[in-house]
């Protein structure tokens, strides 16, 4: 989960990703791919990701998702990753190790591992706090949607409702969103309700439920009471009766009940006795012995005498509490395949598995309207789908299906919107589309259809859909040119053909089409030619970035409305001409990353709609004209990587309070820090005016700014001291102050700025409040950095992943600050290059996140802190060029930091890293089996030397493939404490004996045990 793995596989759409494309999603540039290769190995054979063989690559595997792995993902509303992550963090899994202890001499086992009950513990160990708490509310979605959809009828008549024990608040949070008359008040311990954030008809209340509970008519109580003995209980239950009202208060329980005689309520949820076998045990409202027709999202023919079933509205209906720890596969649905009146039939989001039952919707001859969408339904598409002339709305799209579309979609003639996007279908598309005259949505992105097979083309035949208004295929491999044709769709008013392989010359009459909202070609490799006619239409959006389109700005495009226009990362060149700005209508402009060059026009102000201009990676130059005072409208500006020069004052000034992005690094601009920027400190949230001739000191309002995450001023000539006063400082998680003048001491408020110390508060909201109303294909919103001494810039969808401050290459001098330890959000720290001395501060092994630490050249003294053995993520360190001695920390990713580079010019230190013995170091013995491959070899060959001729063998007692599970866990621990063991398959160990001199062998299996290994010369 740290990693992300389902997290990276689901952003390919959930298709099976390789392992390659696992590692290059790993947040580090320096992944171990052969144990990643292991851990992918172990986690196949426990269902957590399912493994395929690559049909592009011989001997290459494929991994993808589960309905397990669907639980971890971050971004889904029921992942269960904070639980999971704090159930396996070593502070809640050492207190396992106490069980016996308890046993004998009574207690907790958390109080003997840590010397305090949890409650207490937590509330001074605001990482153990806030771990906690946000592990018990990543159950809520789940849990909740299960308990409203039983319970809800009991909170119609509550008015005030009390959530005991409850968090941050998301549990009393759900029911007050589904019965917004309630009430809610979140009571827990003070200082569990001080990290809770604001929920809208929600207040938060600290004290103890021990003491007294807040009065109410209702009190709620999740997995509350199991926490503790018979006689605590009855307490509680004492207090939630002293609080609830005479008339009509109750007690809300969700606990588990254990049945006298056992139960599968809570067994294996992923046998063969808990699946789905029949639709009517997951539809709990559905009743035999009431009318069908009164069934939750069942609908009937009123006007027929039969009243027979119409619709079946069953979207998302399977209960998500089953769903998530069993298989539904496509046998559910045989009981539908009899209801032959069915006109329209909903069966999305509910994950079914396997291949869509063909013969079973042949019976439904009379569908008008089919939606499968967002299952995993596999294979290939029925043909008997495509015999359902009635259908009007077929919805297939978010599957796994794969194949080709069958010639015999031509005989779906009523058909009017098709949408089978994200899918994994291929081959042509067939030009017998263009026979399904009544289409008016046609959605077929992200798939693999590589064109007509014959032209390698889009089929002329696509022309004939004069009702289509809305074509998206991006998103495939679609190669060849654009068919004139398309200029005949008259009624077109969305388009988009990006990220294919696209040639040629955009049709000109494509931009005639009155109806015309939205075009997407992006990233293809067209060209535009210079209309004679000038198109008398308004585009909503033009996206014609990457692509080859050269010269001079295209004239026509100033004669056209146009709302949002993209012509990134093409050839143009020239200047801008002063026409493009006289407008009203224009409101988001992306030139970047082409030629153009000279200052820009004098009127670019005329813009008053502006709210986007991104420009970077040109050649303007010049300062920025008066007028820019006047676009009042702009939340994002990107000039950075051209030659602007002057002041400041025309980008900060005017009324543009409403700024959230600034990005100007890389040009010529001069003078101070404008007092003009006060004005964007509530919205400001980017800053990047790095590598300019900025000069003077950073003024204190700048660090000040509530909104400001990133903030980056590097290579400038800034002097004085950093800003001490940080109290509004709520949100910065990057700062780069590096390669300036500053001087003073580091301020030790640094340490306490929320958003380096945990970020995981603003992971909703950021990035997408920052770019609200940007088009999500948004590519140049990017801020660049120096990570891990390279140069590497961050997408807005990633940046929330950076937590870094950088200092280096000043003149601050002082000690480090010791607050500096509680930043536990920060993954880089770079204090290289200055003067600072004093000890390295112990709390900094407190950075869990701290994957790269610089503090060479410096005056630092003392002994590295031990507790940086307990820095697990560390991959970078550099401590060389100052004043240290003792020993070098040992430690899981200590041990493996031993470039003796990193330690160089220290006055006294000693350890394995640097090969010079420490007093105190004693020698270890050597256990052979732990050894990597070529290791072995030399092993196995000194061994065949050692043997006689004739009757020579070797016996190995060793973990074979075959030893299952045991054998991946033994693999994964070898690998944590050797140099390279590793379980190998019968194969692998063929080839390891054969390479060290011992081709003839034999395996004797022994259950449950390793095997034995029997081999001769």
């Amino acid at each position: 989960m740290k990693l992300r793995i389902a997290d990276i596989i689901n952003s390919h759409g959930g298709h099976p990703v390789s392992l390659s494309q696992i590692a290059s999603g790993i947040d580090s540039s320096n992944v171990h791919i052969a144990f990643l290769a292991r851990i992918m190995r172990f986690l196949v054979r426990k269902g957590i990701f399912t493994a395929h063989e690559d049909p592009s690559q011989e001997g290459a595997t494929l991994y993808g998702l589960t309905e397990t792995s669907k639980w971890i993902l971050h971004d889904s509303d029921l992942s269960v990753a904070p639980l999971l992550l704090m159930e396996n963090h070593p502070l809640v899994v050492t207190p396992w190790h106490y069980f016996s202890t308890c046993i004998k001499e009574g207690g907790t086992p958390f109080k003997w591992a840590h010397g305090s009950e949890i409650w207490e513990f937590a509330s001074m160990k605001p990482e153990l706090n806030t771990m906690f708490n946000e592990g018990m509310a990543s159950t809520a979605m789940a849990v909740m949607r299960a308990f409203l959809s039983h319970y809800g009828d009991g909170l119609k008549d509550v008015e005030t409702l009390v959530d005991v024990g409850g968090g941050t608040g998301r549990h009393v949070a759900e029911i007050v969103q589904n019965y917004p008359h309630i009430k809610g008040i979140n009571f827990d311990l003070p200082h569990v309700v001080a990290t809770a954030p604001p929920y809208e008809g929600v207040s938060h209340v600290g004290g103890d439920m021990f003491e007294s509970i807040p009065s109410a008519d209702a009190i709620f109580m999740k997995a509350i009471l199991h926490d503790w003995a018979d006689e605590n209980c009855v307490t509680i239950l004492r207090n939630c009766r002293k609080a609830l009202s005479e008339k009509k208060g109750k007690l809300i329980l969700v606990e588990i009940v254990v049945q006298p005689h056992g139960s599968d309520q809570f067994g294996d949820m992923g046998s063969n006795s808990s699946k789905v076998d029949d639709l009517l045990v997951g539809f709990l409202t559905w009743n035999a012995s009431t009318d069908c027709c009164n069934w939750q999202g069942v609908t009937c023919d009123a006007n027929a005498t039969s009243k027979p079933v119409i619709d079946l509205n069953l979207n998302n209906f399977v209960p998500q509490v089953i769903l998530g720890s069993s298989t539904i596969t496509s046998n559910v649905l045989t009981p539908l395949f009899h209801i032959k009146t069915l006109l329209h039939l909903d069966i999305s989001f509910n994950r079914i598995q396997g291949e869509i039952p063909g013969p079973g919707f042949a019976n439904l001859t009379q569908l008008v309207t089919l939606d499968l969408y967002s299952n995993e339904f596999r294979g290939p598409i029925p043909p008997e789908l495509f015999f359902l002339r009635n259908l009007e709305i077929l919805y297939m799209k978010s599957n796994l299906l794969e194949g080709q579309l069958p010639r015999t979609i031509g005989n779906l003639t009523n058909l009017k919107e098709l949408q089978m996007d994200n899918n994994l279908i291929g081959g042509e598309l067939p030009k017998e589309i263009g026979m399904i005259t009544k289409l008016e949505r046609l959605i077929l992105g992200s798939n693999n259809f590589s064109g007509n097979l014959l032209s390698m083309e889009i089929p002329v035949e696509i022309g004939n859909l004069s009702n289509l208004a809305i074509v998206t295929l991006n998103s495939n491999k679609l190669t060849g040119r654009i068919p004139s044709s398309i200029q005949k769709m008259e009624n077109l008013y969305q388009l988009d053909l990006s990220e294919n392989f696209l040639t040629g010359e955009i049709p000109t009459g494509l931009f005639h089409l009155q109806k015309l909202k939205e075009v997407s070609l992006w990233r293809n490799k067209l060209w535009l030619k210079e209309l004679v006619r000038v198109p008398n239409i308004t585009l909503d959006s033009l996206d014609l970035g990457e692509n080859e389109v050269s010269g001079n700005f295209p004239e026509w495009l100033l004669n056209m409305k146009v709302g949002s226009l993209d012509l990134s990362d093409n050839k143009l060149t020239g200047t801008l001409p002063p026409a493009l700005f006289q407008t009203n209508t224009l409101a988001d402009l992306f030139l970047a990353r082409n030629n153009f060059s000279g200052r820009l026009p004098d009127n670019i102000g005329e813009a008053s709609a502006m709210r986007t201009l991104c420009l970077s990676g040109n050649t303007f130059s010049g300062p920025l004209p008066k007028s820019f005072l006047n676009m009042s409208e702009l939340y994002l500006i990107d000039l950075s990587k051209n030659r602007f020069s002057g002041d400041l004052t025309t980008i900060f000034g005017g009324s543009k309070s409403g700024l959230q992005y600034i990005a100007l690094g890389q040009n010529e601009f001069s003078g101070v820090l404008p007092e003009s920027m006060r004005n964007l400190e509530q919205a400001l949230m980017i800053l990047d005016i790095s590598d300019n001739n900025i000069t003077g000191e950073i003024p204190e309002f700048l660090f000040q700014m509530p909104s400001l995450i990133a903030l980056n001023l590097r290579k400038n000539s800034l002097q004085g001291p950093i800003p001490k006063n940080l109290t509004t400082l709520y949100s910065l998680q990057i700062l780069d102050l590096s390669s300036n003048y500053l001087n003073g001491q580091v301020p030790d408020a640094l340490g306490q700025v929320r958003g380096m110390v945990n970020n995981s508060e603003y992971y909703n909201s950021f990035p997408f409040q920052l770019f609200d109303g940007i088009d999500e294909q948004t590519k140049y919103s990017e801020l660049e950095v120096f990570w891990k001494n390279l140069k590497q810039e961050l997408p807005r969808t990633n940046m929330i992943l950076y937590v870094f401050l950088d200092l280096s290459n000043n003149q601050l001098s002082g000690e480090i600050p010791d607050s500096f330890g509680g930043m536990l959000s920060v993954k880089l720290l770079n204090l290289s290059y200055n003067n600072l001395s004093g000890r390295i501060p112990p709390s900094l092994g407190n950075l869990v996140s701290l994957e790269s630490l610089d503090l060479s050249h410096n005056n630092l003294s003392g002994k590295i802190p031990p507790t940086f053995g307990e820095l697990l993520q560390l991959n970078n360190l550099d401590l060389s060029n100052n004043k240290l001695m003792g020993p070098i920390p040992k430690g899981p990713q200590m041990d493996r930091l031993n470039d003796p580079g990193s330690y160089a010019n220290n006055s006294g230190l000693c350890g394995l890293q640097i090969l010079v013995p420490c007093e105190e170091a004693s020698p270890k013995k050597a256990i052979l089996h732990d050894w990597a491959d070529e290791n072995w070899v030399t092993i196995l060959r000194n061994c065949r030397k050692a043997l006689s001729e004739k009757k020579g063998k070797l016996i190995l007692v060793e973990i074979v493939d075959q030893f299952g599970d045991m054998g991946m866990v033994f693999d994964l621990l070898m690998y944590a404490h050797t140099t390279g063991g590793k379980e190998r398959t019968e194969q692998e160990w063929k080839k390891l004996l054969a390479d060290g001199g011992f081709p003839r062998y034999k395996i004797i299996k022994i259950p449950a045990l390793p095997s034995i290994i029997e081999a001769y010369a």
